[in-house]
């Protein structure tokens, strides 16, 4: 697959290229011009839209590894403690610590 720098005028012609487009009609397509333009020529910054994911793109853009599953990883396990928490504490415990923060709880007369 051959590359070449394609303007609309010829006033642009050796100027810098700052964003290519393109079109492609088969996945593979687009995975080796990904490729090609990531490894071979240098770019650094390249992305990819299509309707349905397409397997090996990201290692031919060179897209970094996502870091979100560990962070969704982190939060599923800090629920999962509040749960065990939670579910684990009698209920006579947390009752006995709202009454005794209230003065007029439920079967308490008021002192006067």
């Amino acid at each position: 697959m051959a590359f070449e720098h394609i303007t609309n005028t010829s006033d642009m012609a050796g100027s810098a290229v700052y964003g290519v487009v393109g079109e492609f009609e088969r996945p593979e397509q687009l995975v080796r011009a990904g490729e090609e333009l990531h490894h071979r020529h240098g770019y650094k910054r390249i992305d990819a839209y299509s309707p349905f994911p397409i397997h090996g793109i990201d290692e031919a853009i060179g897209t970094p590894p996502s870091k979100l599953g560990y962070f969704v990883f982190g939060c599923g396990l800090f629920g999962l403690a509040n749960a065990a928490f939670i579910s684990g504490t009698p209920t006579g415990t947390i009752t006995r610590w709202s009454s005794e923060a209230s003065p007029c709880s439920p079967g308490s007369s008021p002192s006067r």
